[in-house]
This record gives structure tokens, sequence and C-alpha cells, in this order.
């Protein structure tokens, strides 16, 4: 995969990424950090989390199977482009996780209001990459 830099110092670099950081904790992430590319866990199994039990959401999001970069080699290639990577976590409070988690899930997803319930917890969890778009 041909890969292009722009070019720029390691204290340029550390300087965008502070940026970045800063703006994400900003934004209301509860824990931001900059990883080596290299140390984020790449695993095929993963892929099996979609499909076995099937997601109800399988084939509905760009980001997830079938719609996703394709073969898990490619996506590994896609990550090993990239020396560095910004990640983040918010926090679900207890009353939004049931709502995404559990074995009562799929019951739950089987009616207007438990689709609902479920669309508001990933709206409060998914706020934070609407703002930064």
């Amino acid at each position: 995969m041909p890969t292009s830099r722009i070019p720029c110092s390691h204290e340029e670099m550390h300087a965008h990424l502070q940026k970045y950081l800063k703006l994400i904790k900003e934004k209301g992430a509860d824990d931001v950090r900059i990883v080596n590319a290299r140390d984020i866990p790449q695993d095929p199994r993963v892929l099996l989390k979609c499909s076995s039990p099937k997601c109800p959401f399988y084939g509905q999001s760009g980001g997830c199977p079938p719609h996703f970069t394709g073969s898990f080699q490619q996506a590994k290639e896609f990550l090993n482009a990239y020396n560095w990577a910004i990640v983040y976590r918010v926090d679900i409070p207890d009353e939004g996780r049931q709502y995404a988690t559990g074995p009562g899930l799929f019951e739950q997803l089987k009616t207007k209001e438990g689709r609902h319930k479920l669309a508001s917890m990933q709206r409060y969890c998914f706020h934070l990459k609407m703002h930064l778009l």
C-alpha cells in the first residue's frame, strides 16, 4: 500500500497531537491518549463479535461488517500505515449501560421503546465524535 507522509519534525508532530488531545478532552472525553499505532492489538477473532451471535445492527453502519474496509489483512495494512493513534474513552453511565449490554439486549431491541433507549444511549456516547467533525 503506497503511503505518503506530511513532512514535519518530531516536535511539530508532537504539537499537533497535543492540540487534538486538548480538543478531545474539552469536548467531553473522560480519557484521551496518544498511542503508538503498532501497539494496538490486532486479532481477526474480533470479526466474530459481529456475526456470532449476529449483531442486530449488522450491515446498518458504514463502520461495521460487511461495509468496513474489507478483509482483516487489509484493515491490518491500513492501521500499519500510521505511526500514532489518538484513542479516547467516554464513560457510559450505569443507567445507559443496561441498554447496550446484557442477556436481555436482543429482546429489548424487538420493541420500539428498547430501540429508542439504545439510540439515546448511543447518541450520548457518540456526541463527542459529532462535535469533532
